[in-house]
């Protein structure tokens, strides 16, 4: 089992890669992941161009981790 600091919260996603990177390090998951991490603008790009993943994702996806609105 793995679980994730106390600390860890949502951030603003600047760099993608580095974000992965950082998420990945934290968690340690004992299996392979493929971890994708998208802004809310590039997300609403793709859902506005019809993009097949990211309305299967947003129409059946189900959710792992939801922020707590502050």
């Amino acid at each position: 089992m793995w679980t994730c600091s106390s600390n860890w919260r949502p951030v603003a996603i600047l760099y993608p890669l580095r974000e992965a990177a950082a998420i990945l390090r934290e968690f340690n998951p004992p299996f392979a992941v493929d971890l994708i991490l998208r802004t809310t603008a590039d997300t609403r790009a793709r859902l506005a161009r019809h993009d097949p993943f990211i309305s299967a994702i947003l129409g059946s996806g189900v959710v792992l981790h939801e922020a707590r609105n502050t």
